[in-house]
Protein backbone atom coordinates (compact mmCIF):
# COMPACT_ATOMS: atom_id res chain seq x y z
CA UNK A 1 0.00 0.00 0.00
CA UNK A 2 2.61 2.28 0.63
CA UNK A 3 4.38 1.54 -2.57
CA UNK A 4 1.49 1.66 -4.61
CA UNK A 5 1.11 5.79 -2.65
CA UNK A 6 4.63 6.17 -3.53
CA UNK A 7 4.53 5.66 -7.18
CA UNK A 8 1.32 7.73 -7.17
CA UNK A 9 3.21 10.84 -5.87
CA UNK A 10 6.18 10.57 -8.30
CA UNK A 11 4.01 10.14 -11.27
CA UNK A 12 1.71 13.14 -9.99
CA UNK A 13 4.99 14.97 -9.44
CA UNK A 14 6.65 14.05 -12.72
CA UNK A 15 3.28 15.79 -14.36
CA UNK A 16 3.35 19.01 -12.59
CA UNK A 17 4.30 21.90 -13.96
CA UNK A 18 7.13 23.74 -12.84
CA UNK A 19 6.71 26.34 -10.37
CA UNK A 20 6.57 29.62 -11.10
CA UNK A 21 9.02 32.61 -10.36
CA UNK A 22 8.37 34.69 -6.90
CA UNK A 23 7.23 37.84 -9.12
CA UNK A 24 4.09 35.91 -10.97
CA UNK A 25 0.57 36.23 -9.72
CA UNK A 26 0.21 32.70 -6.93
CA UNK A 27 -1.49 30.08 -8.26
CA UNK A 28 -3.75 27.40 -6.34
CA UNK A 29 -0.48 25.25 -6.58
CA UNK A 30 1.42 27.68 -5.16
CA UNK A 31 -0.51 28.26 -1.58
CA UNK A 32 -0.74 24.34 -1.79
CA UNK A 33 3.42 24.27 -1.19
CA UNK A 34 4.91 22.20 1.77
CA UNK A 35 5.16 25.07 4.09
CA UNK A 36 9.02 24.02 4.82
CA UNK A 37 9.75 24.96 1.10
CA UNK A 38 8.11 28.52 1.70
CA UNK A 39 9.28 29.11 4.84
CA UNK A 40 12.92 28.42 3.24
CA UNK A 41 12.09 30.28 0.30
CA UNK A 42 10.88 33.73 2.43
CA UNK A 43 14.24 33.03 4.54
CA UNK A 44 16.65 33.18 1.05
CA UNK A 45 14.48 36.02 0.13
CA UNK A 46 14.83 38.47 3.27
CA UNK A 47 18.82 37.22 3.29
CA UNK A 48 19.55 38.10 -0.16
CA UNK A 49 17.97 41.47 0.75
CA UNK A 50 19.78 41.87 4.11
CA UNK A 51 23.33 41.34 2.02
CA UNK A 52 22.55 43.84 -1.07
CA UNK A 53 21.67 46.47 1.72
CA UNK A 54 24.99 45.87 3.61
CA UNK A 55 26.97 46.28 0.53
CA UNK A 56 24.95 49.52 -0.58
CA UNK A 57 25.73 50.79 3.25
CA UNK A 58 29.32 49.96 3.40
CA UNK A 59 29.35 51.77 -0.35
CA UNK A 60 27.55 55.33 1.07
CA UNK A 61 30.05 54.67 4.28
CA UNK A 62 32.76 54.86 1.91
CA UNK A 63 32.19 57.77 0.24
CA UNK A 64 31.25 59.53 2.95
CA UNK A 65 34.32 59.08 4.83
CA UNK A 66 36.62 59.78 1.21
CA UNK A 67 34.49 62.67 1.22
CA UNK A 68 34.61 64.00 5.06
CA UNK A 69 38.32 63.50 4.87
CA UNK A 70 38.46 65.56 2.11
CA UNK A 71 36.64 68.22 3.29
CA UNK A 72 39.20 68.53 5.88
CA UNK A 73 42.37 69.85 3.39
CA UNK A 74 40.99 73.69 3.71
CA UNK A 75 37.68 74.34 2.48
CA UNK A 76 35.62 76.73 4.63
CA UNK A 77 31.81 75.72 2.41
CA UNK A 78 29.43 73.02 3.15
CA UNK A 79 28.71 73.22 -0.41
CA UNK A 80 32.70 71.93 -1.34
CA UNK A 81 33.94 68.77 -0.69
CA UNK A 82 37.46 68.55 -1.57
CA UNK A 83 39.92 65.64 -1.61
CA UNK A 84 43.53 65.87 -1.19
CA UNK A 85 45.33 65.87 -4.82
CA UNK A 86 45.67 62.69 -6.84
CA UNK A 87 42.77 60.84 -4.98
CA UNK A 88 41.47 58.33 -7.02
CA UNK A 89 39.59 56.96 -4.11
CA UNK A 90 36.97 59.88 -4.14
CA UNK A 91 36.69 59.44 -7.87
CA UNK A 92 35.48 55.97 -7.77
CA UNK A 93 32.78 56.51 -5.63
CA UNK A 94 31.87 60.04 -6.81
CA UNK A 95 28.22 60.31 -7.35
CA UNK A 96 26.74 59.18 -10.60
CA UNK A 97 25.36 62.99 -10.94
CA UNK A 98 28.61 64.72 -10.80
CA UNK A 99 30.20 66.31 -13.36
CA UNK A 100 33.61 65.88 -14.61
CA UNK A 101 35.35 69.56 -15.09
CA UNK A 102 38.64 69.69 -15.84
CA UNK A 103 41.12 72.86 -14.59
CA UNK A 104 44.57 73.58 -16.86
CA UNK A 105 46.51 75.55 -15.43
CA UNK A 106 49.18 77.61 -17.34
CA UNK A 107 49.46 80.56 -15.24
CA UNK A 108 50.23 81.96 -11.94
CA UNK A 109 46.65 82.86 -11.18
CA UNK A 110 45.59 79.15 -11.59
CA UNK A 111 47.32 78.36 -8.11
CA UNK A 112 45.31 81.75 -6.83
CA UNK A 113 42.06 79.89 -8.14
CA UNK A 114 42.84 76.74 -6.73
CA UNK A 115 45.05 76.93 -3.60
CA UNK A 116 43.52 80.34 -2.25
CA UNK A 117 39.71 80.79 -3.55
CA UNK A 118 39.04 77.34 -3.42
CA UNK A 119 41.37 76.09 -0.68
CA UNK A 120 42.43 72.82 -2.46
CA UNK A 121 45.75 71.29 -2.19
CA UNK A 122 48.06 70.54 -4.74
CA UNK A 123 50.31 67.46 -5.07
CA UNK A 124 53.34 67.84 -7.09
CA UNK A 125 53.86 64.69 -9.70
CA UNK A 126 57.49 63.64 -11.27
CA UNK A 127 59.60 65.96 -9.61
CA UNK A 128 57.62 69.11 -10.31
CA UNK A 129 56.92 68.20 -14.13
CA UNK A 130 53.51 68.74 -13.30
CA UNK A 131 51.05 69.20 -10.44
CA UNK A 132 47.46 67.29 -9.71
CA UNK A 133 44.59 67.84 -7.39
CA UNK A 134 41.29 67.19 -6.87
CA UNK A 135 38.13 68.88 -5.19
CA UNK A 136 34.22 69.88 -6.06
CA UNK A 137 32.05 73.18 -6.48
CA UNK A 138 28.48 72.29 -6.04
CA UNK A 139 28.02 69.47 -8.45
CA UNK A 140 31.23 69.57 -10.61
CA UNK A 141 33.88 67.26 -9.63
CA UNK A 142 37.15 69.37 -10.47
CA UNK A 143 40.57 67.94 -11.78
CA UNK A 144 43.66 70.58 -11.62
CA UNK A 145 46.49 69.89 -13.47
CA UNK A 146 49.63 72.73 -14.05
CA UNK A 147 53.28 72.86 -14.66
CA UNK A 148 56.02 72.50 -17.87
CA UNK A 149 54.59 68.99 -18.45
CA UNK A 150 50.89 70.39 -19.12
CA UNK A 151 50.25 70.58 -22.62
CA UNK A 152 47.14 70.54 -25.24
CA UNK A 153 48.25 67.58 -26.55
CA UNK A 154 49.07 65.90 -23.15
CA UNK A 155 45.59 66.19 -21.17
CA UNK A 156 42.70 63.71 -21.31
CA UNK A 157 41.53 63.27 -24.86
CA UNK A 158 37.56 61.87 -22.80
CA UNK A 159 37.87 65.62 -21.33
CA UNK A 160 33.93 67.08 -22.04
CA UNK A 161 34.00 70.48 -19.77
CA UNK A 162 37.44 72.19 -19.15
CA UNK A 163 38.74 75.20 -17.72
CA UNK A 164 41.84 76.71 -18.89
CA UNK A 165 43.68 79.31 -16.74
CA UNK A 166 45.81 81.29 -19.30
CA UNK A 167 48.79 83.94 -18.98
CA UNK A 168 48.02 86.74 -21.76
CA UNK A 169 50.05 89.47 -19.75
CA UNK A 170 51.95 90.56 -22.99
CA UNK A 171 52.43 89.61 -26.07
CA UNK A 172 54.76 86.98 -25.40
CA UNK A 173 52.91 85.43 -22.89
CA UNK A 174 49.81 85.79 -25.35
CA UNK A 175 51.80 83.43 -27.90
CA UNK A 176 51.67 81.03 -25.32
CA UNK A 177 48.30 81.11 -24.06
CA UNK A 178 47.35 80.36 -27.97
CA UNK A 179 47.94 77.39 -29.01
CA UNK A 180 45.77 76.37 -25.91
CA UNK A 181 42.35 78.21 -27.29
CA UNK A 182 43.31 76.77 -31.01
CA UNK A 183 43.66 73.45 -29.79
CA UNK A 184 39.87 73.25 -28.70
CA UNK A 185 38.58 71.89 -31.98
CA UNK A 186 41.31 69.04 -31.35
CA UNK A 187 39.56 67.68 -28.20
CA UNK A 188 36.32 65.67 -30.45
CA UNK A 189 34.44 65.37 -26.76
CA UNK A 190 34.80 68.76 -25.31
CA UNK A 191 31.49 70.55 -25.47
CA UNK A 192 32.21 73.12 -23.30
CA UNK A 193 35.24 75.41 -22.28
CA UNK A 194 35.60 78.07 -20.13
CA UNK A 195 38.81 80.58 -19.38
CA UNK A 196 40.21 82.05 -16.37
CA UNK A 197 42.70 84.77 -17.87
CA UNK A 198 45.76 86.89 -16.69
CA UNK A 199 45.08 89.89 -18.92
CA UNK A 200 46.53 92.43 -21.05
CA UNK A 201 47.70 94.79 -18.14
CA UNK A 202 46.93 97.54 -21.11
CA UNK A 203 43.77 96.30 -21.31
CA UNK A 204 44.72 94.94 -25.03
CA UNK A 205 42.78 91.95 -24.92
CA UNK A 206 42.20 91.92 -29.26
CA UNK A 207 43.96 88.32 -29.76
CA UNK A 208 40.87 86.75 -27.85
CA UNK A 209 37.88 87.85 -29.56
CA UNK A 210 37.77 85.70 -32.70
CA UNK A 211 37.77 83.00 -30.69
CA UNK A 212 34.68 84.37 -28.32
CA UNK A 213 32.47 84.71 -31.51
CA UNK A 214 33.36 81.92 -32.87
CA UNK A 215 31.16 78.95 -31.89
CA UNK A 216 33.37 76.18 -32.64
CA UNK A 217 35.64 77.33 -29.91
CA UNK A 218 32.72 76.35 -27.33
CA UNK A 219 33.99 79.17 -25.11
CA UNK A 220 31.12 79.76 -22.44
CA UNK A 221 32.26 82.09 -20.12
CA UNK A 222 35.42 83.96 -19.20
CA UNK A 223 36.68 84.96 -15.70
CA UNK A 224 39.63 88.05 -16.75
CA UNK A 225 41.81 90.37 -14.41
CA UNK A 226 41.47 94.12 -15.07
CA UNK A 227 38.34 95.93 -15.71
CA UNK A 228 38.66 95.86 -19.98
CA UNK A 229 36.31 97.67 -21.79
CA UNK A 230 37.15 95.87 -24.51
CA UNK A 231 36.43 92.34 -22.65
CA UNK A 232 33.75 92.78 -20.26
CA UNK A 233 30.35 92.37 -20.87
CA UNK A 234 28.42 91.61 -17.18
CA UNK A 235 27.14 88.67 -18.74
CA UNK A 236 29.20 85.68 -19.68
CA UNK A 237 32.69 87.70 -19.08
CA UNK A 238 33.04 88.96 -15.99
CA UNK A 239 35.73 90.66 -13.68
CA UNK A 240 38.19 88.59 -11.84
CA UNK A 241 40.60 89.11 -9.08
CA UNK A 242 44.69 89.55 -9.91
CA UNK A 243 45.06 87.81 -6.54
CA UNK A 244 48.76 87.45 -4.71
CA UNK A 245 51.81 87.10 -6.42
CA UNK A 246 51.94 83.08 -5.91
CA UNK A 247 55.18 82.99 -8.09
CA UNK A 248 56.48 85.01 -4.94
CA UNK A 249 55.02 81.65 -2.50
CA UNK A 250 52.58 84.01 -1.29
CA UNK A 251 51.28 81.66 1.21
CA UNK A 252 47.39 80.36 1.11
CA UNK A 253 47.24 80.28 4.76
CA UNK A 254 48.48 83.13 7.59
CA UNK A 255 47.56 82.40 11.07
CA UNK A 256 44.98 84.30 12.10
CA UNK A 257 46.38 85.49 15.17
CA UNK A 258 49.77 86.16 13.01
CA UNK A 259 47.43 88.28 10.64
CA UNK A 260 45.64 90.58 13.39
CA UNK A 261 48.23 90.80 15.82
CA UNK A 262 49.76 93.17 18.01
CA UNK A 263 46.92 92.33 20.87
CA UNK A 264 44.30 95.87 21.09
CA UNK A 265 46.98 97.49 23.73
CA UNK A 266 49.83 97.92 20.91
CA UNK A 267 49.97 99.08 17.42
CA UNK A 268 52.23 97.76 14.90
CA UNK A 269 55.64 99.02 13.81
CA UNK A 270 55.16 100.94 11.13
CA UNK A 271 52.41 103.41 10.35
CA UNK A 272 52.62 102.55 6.44
CA UNK A 273 55.42 100.61 4.39
CA UNK A 274 55.82 101.46 0.18
CA UNK A 275 57.38 98.77 -1.77
CA UNK A 276 57.54 99.35 -5.42
CA UNK A 277 59.24 99.47 -8.61
CA UNK A 278 59.30 103.38 -9.46
CA UNK A 279 58.80 104.14 -12.83
CA UNK A 280 59.25 107.43 -14.23
CA UNK A 281 56.78 110.08 -14.60
CA UNK A 282 54.39 107.55 -12.59
CA UNK A 283 52.30 108.39 -9.58
CA UNK A 284 54.78 105.87 -7.59
CA UNK A 285 57.51 108.18 -8.71
CA UNK A 286 55.09 111.30 -6.99
CA UNK A 287 54.36 108.79 -3.89
CA UNK A 288 58.44 108.42 -3.12
CA UNK A 289 58.59 112.39 -3.73
CA UNK A 290 55.99 113.10 -1.05
CA UNK A 291 57.42 110.58 1.51
CA UNK A 292 61.12 112.34 1.11
CA UNK A 293 59.39 116.29 1.21
CA UNK A 294 56.98 115.56 4.33
CA UNK A 295 59.85 113.26 6.19
CA UNK A 296 57.57 110.75 6.53
CA UNK A 297 60.43 107.68 6.42
CA UNK A 298 60.17 107.97 10.35
CA UNK A 299 56.32 106.57 10.23
CA UNK A 300 56.72 104.29 7.28
CA UNK A 301 58.77 101.74 5.90
CA UNK A 302 60.13 102.35 2.09
CA UNK A 303 61.28 100.15 -0.05
CA UNK A 304 61.89 101.02 -3.62
CA UNK A 305 63.55 100.21 -6.97
CA UNK A 306 64.21 101.81 -10.43
CA UNK A 307 63.98 98.42 -12.40
CA UNK A 308 61.55 95.31 -11.75
CA UNK A 309 63.22 92.27 -10.06
CA UNK A 310 61.26 89.13 -10.06
CA UNK A 311 62.13 87.58 -7.12
CA UNK A 312 64.78 90.57 -5.13
CA UNK A 313 63.05 90.63 -1.74
CA UNK A 314 62.78 87.16 -0.03
CA UNK A 315 59.12 86.26 0.54
CA UNK A 316 59.47 86.28 4.23
CA UNK A 317 61.12 90.01 4.51
CA UNK A 318 58.40 91.20 2.34
CA UNK A 319 55.61 89.66 4.45
CA UNK A 320 56.88 90.49 7.75
CA UNK A 321 56.85 93.99 6.34
CA UNK A 322 53.17 93.61 5.91
CA UNK A 323 52.27 91.94 8.75
CA UNK A 324 54.46 94.92 11.09
CA UNK A 325 52.53 97.99 9.08
CA UNK A 326 49.02 99.16 9.90
CA UNK A 327 48.66 100.80 6.09
CA UNK A 328 49.81 99.78 3.07
CA UNK A 329 50.47 102.28 -0.03
CA UNK A 330 49.63 100.80 -3.31
CA UNK A 331 49.87 103.19 -5.69
CA UNK A 332 48.94 102.52 -9.03
CA UNK A 333 51.53 100.86 -11.45
CA UNK A 334 51.23 100.34 -15.34
CA UNK A 335 47.35 99.08 -13.96
CA UNK A 336 46.10 100.24 -10.97
CA UNK A 337 45.09 96.68 -9.62
CA UNK A 338 48.08 95.32 -7.95
CA UNK A 339 48.59 91.88 -5.95
CA UNK A 340 49.67 94.40 -3.10
CA UNK A 341 45.73 95.12 -2.51
CA UNK A 342 45.53 90.91 -1.46
CA UNK A 343 48.97 90.22 0.24
CA UNK A 344 48.03 93.42 2.63
CA UNK A 345 44.37 91.98 3.17
CA UNK A 346 45.51 89.05 4.12
CA UNK A 347 48.20 90.40 6.24
CA UNK A 348 45.43 92.53 8.23
CA UNK A 349 47.19 95.85 6.57
CA UNK A 350 44.65 98.04 5.06
CA UNK A 351 45.52 99.10 1.51
CA UNK A 352 45.72 102.51 0.84
CA UNK A 353 44.51 102.76 -2.84
CA UNK A 354 45.16 105.25 -5.66
CA UNK A 355 41.44 106.02 -7.15
CA UNK A 356 42.49 106.18 -11.10
CA UNK A 357 41.78 104.64 -14.19
CA UNK A 358 45.16 103.42 -15.36
CA UNK A 359 45.83 103.42 -18.39
CA UNK A 360 42.63 105.41 -20.03
CA UNK A 361 42.51 102.82 -22.44
CA UNK A 362 40.98 100.24 -19.99
CA UNK A 363 38.29 102.62 -20.21
CA UNK A 364 36.11 100.73 -16.78
CA UNK A 365 36.87 101.67 -13.06
CA UNK A 366 39.70 99.07 -12.25
CA UNK A 367 37.97 99.23 -8.78
CA UNK A 368 34.46 97.71 -9.73
CA UNK A 369 35.13 94.81 -7.95
CA UNK A 370 36.21 96.04 -4.71
CA UNK A 371 33.67 99.04 -4.42
CA UNK A 372 30.75 95.43 -5.20
CA UNK A 373 32.52 93.10 -2.15
CA UNK A 374 32.65 96.56 -0.22
CA UNK A 375 36.31 96.34 0.65
CA UNK A 376 37.31 98.09 3.32
CA UNK A 377 40.25 100.11 1.88
CA UNK A 378 41.16 103.45 2.08
CA UNK A 379 40.89 105.38 -1.50
CA UNK A 380 42.85 108.61 -2.18
CA UNK A 381 42.78 110.53 -5.47
CA UNK A 382 46.40 111.91 -4.94
CA UNK A 383 49.44 110.60 -2.76
CA UNK A 384 49.48 114.55 -1.80
CA UNK A 385 46.41 113.53 0.62
CA UNK A 386 49.51 111.20 2.32
CA UNK A 387 50.41 113.86 4.68
CA UNK A 388 46.58 114.14 6.26
CA UNK A 389 45.82 110.93 6.00
CA UNK A 390 49.15 110.06 8.41
CA UNK A 391 47.94 112.59 10.79
CA UNK A 392 44.71 111.47 11.29
CA UNK A 393 45.90 108.14 11.75
CA UNK A 394 47.78 108.65 14.19
CA UNK A 395 44.43 109.49 16.28
CA UNK A 396 43.39 106.26 16.30
CA UNK A 397 43.69 104.16 19.56
CA UNK A 398 45.44 100.37 19.74
CA UNK A 399 41.82 99.30 20.09
CA UNK A 400 40.65 100.68 17.08
CA UNK A 401 43.67 99.74 15.10
CA UNK A 402 43.07 95.60 15.93
CA UNK A 403 39.45 96.12 15.34
CA UNK A 404 40.24 97.51 11.37
CA UNK A 405 42.49 94.48 11.15
CA UNK A 406 40.43 91.93 12.24
CA UNK A 407 37.37 93.24 10.35
CA UNK A 408 40.01 93.66 7.04
CA UNK A 409 41.11 89.72 7.71
CA UNK A 410 37.62 88.83 7.89
CA UNK A 411 36.57 90.46 4.91
CA UNK A 412 39.26 89.02 2.62
CA UNK A 413 38.47 85.57 3.82
CA UNK A 414 34.91 86.34 2.80
CA UNK A 415 35.87 87.53 -0.47
CA UNK A 416 37.50 84.54 -1.30
CA UNK A 417 34.39 82.67 -0.48
CA UNK A 418 32.72 85.01 -2.75
CA UNK A 419 35.14 84.34 -5.63
CA UNK A 420 34.74 80.93 -4.90
CA UNK A 421 30.64 80.97 -5.56
CA UNK A 422 31.57 83.67 -8.66
CA UNK A 423 33.24 80.36 -9.88
CA UNK A 424 30.54 78.15 -8.86
CA UNK A 425 28.18 79.86 -10.60
CA UNK A 426 29.92 80.30 -13.93
CA UNK A 427 30.21 76.57 -13.94
CA UNK A 428 26.44 75.92 -13.23
CA UNK A 429 25.27 78.78 -15.10
CA UNK A 430 27.33 77.82 -18.44
CA UNK A 431 27.87 74.06 -18.57
CA UNK A 432 25.03 73.05 -16.70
Amino acid sequence: HTHTRTRTLTQRTQHTTPQRPCSADHSPRDRAAPRGMARAFTVGRVSAALLIITLMYLAGVTWNVVRFTSAGNGSNSSSISSSSSGSELAGKHRPAHKRVVEIWGKAAIADYLWQHICGFELQEKMGGVWFYGQGGIGKHELRFRSGPGVTPKKVPRDTTQAVMVLNAHNDEKVATALPWVQSIPSHPALQDVGIVLLANEFCNNSWLLPFLADPAYKIRFVLTTYNSEELINGRNILQWPLGVATYRSFPARIPHQLAVSPESTARRQWLCNFQATIYPNSSRAVLLDVIKTHGLESDCFVKTRSEWVEKEETPLAYRESLLHSELTLSPAGLNTECYRWYEAAACGSTPVVEDVVQPAACGRDPLALMREYHAPFIYVKTWHELPDLLQKEKLLTPSELSARRKALVEWYRTFKQQMRDRFGKALDDFFG
